[in-house]
């Protein structure tokens, strides 16, 4: 199956602050002193962007994926590009000043905080000549997103090409038309719980409850619905039933970048194979769990034949009918 991904490629900074009393930690608020000078630790660099982990992997896990990113003209760029060829990926990348997006991920015991920067940039789309897609993954874009998600909608209506809907922040901070156009037109949308809630609460129809936010978001046009929830598992619905679904391990995660993109590309390779959503749900959680046990977004990502021999070995991990 062909994929085409659109969205962001980052070049991430793990970093940890050293040892000292520089912050505190209280009902999920970290709270720093103005004028005090931090000693942090770089621990790791990486690459990540939404876009760029699901195009890595979906194609480890054996689709051939063609991926449409924004790089500026600067080492970090190169690298990207090197890296996502020797996944295996085509790169469609638009060129814009000399820097690209960059990440600094604070980690913090069992939580982190992330800084992002992207560059200001129209952001476009310009599809493929001459290529069909069986689907299109549509992900995070940086600021000055709409022109691109426009043209992306209009490729897709064009083509009869279905979107798997992800958002990233800046269009979840931002819900206007262009957004609205994309999520209605969508066959899949891939989420977790807490941007399920901002969307509804923009339209109105505000739901906390797992059940209530799947039908919410279901009415809103995507026919399958999937939600991760951190610790309490995903949820997914298949225009019919709704599934939950456990972690796949109690393990604690070394950390938890990337994750959400693992279980996405699992679950869309999954559906891409022919299997329904309750094994695509499985298929997204063994992916997730292997990310969160290393540093990174990507080193986890399971091939195609290491899934197959974790899918035999625990063949009992099962996701259930929800209640």
């Amino acid at each position: 199956m062909d994929i085409l991904v659109v969205g962001s490629s980052v070049t991430d900074f793990f970093t940890e602050i050293l040892p000292g009393d520089h912050a505190s930690i209280s009902n999920k608020t970290v709270t720093f002193h103005l004028g005090d000078k931090i000693p942090i630790q770089i621990t790791k660099q990486t690459r990540g962007g939404n876009g760029m982990n699901v195009s890595i992997g979906l194609s480890r896990l054996g689709h051939s994926t063609t991926f449409y990113t924004y790089l500026g003209n600067d080492t970090y760029s190169h690298e990207i590009e090197e890296l996502l060829k020797k996944e295996n990926i085509q790169v469609i990348a638009e060129k814009d000043g000399e820097t690209s997006d960059i990440s600094f991920i604070l980690d913090l015991y069992d939580d982190r905080i992330i800084f992002s920067h992207h560059l200001i940039r129209e952001h476009g789309f310009s599809a493929p000549e001459d290529q069909k897609f069986d689907r299109i993954f549509l992900s995070s874009v940086g600021d000055e997103w709409e022109e691109s998600y426009k043209k992306v909608l209009n490729y897709a209506l064009y083509s009869q090409t279905p979107i798997i809907f992800s958002p990233g922040s800046r269009q979840l901070n931002d819900i206007n038309d262009t957004f609205f156009s994309v999520l209605h037109t969508s066959e899949y949308i891939l989420i977790n719980k807490d941007e399920a809630s901002e969307i509804l609460d923009h339209f109105g129809t505000a739901h906390t409850d797992i059940r209530s936010i799947i039908v919410g978001l279901s009415k809103l046009g995507p026919k399958i619905v999937s939600i991760t929830d951190g610790r309490n598992g995903a949820y997914g619905f298949d225009g019919s039933q709704i599934y939950h679904c456990k972690p796949f391990s109690e393990e604690k995660a070394t950390e938890k970048t990337g994750a959400g993109d693992a279980y996405a590309s699992g679950f869309l390779s999954a559906l891409s194979h022919g299997k329904p959503v309750k094994e695509a749900m499985v298929w997204g959680s063994m992916n997730a769990h292997m990310v969160m046990q290393q540093t990174g977004a990507q080193g986890g990502l399971l091939s195609q034949e290491e899934l197959l021999r974790l899918l035999e070995k625990h063949d009992t991990f099962k996701a259930s009918l929800f209640e």
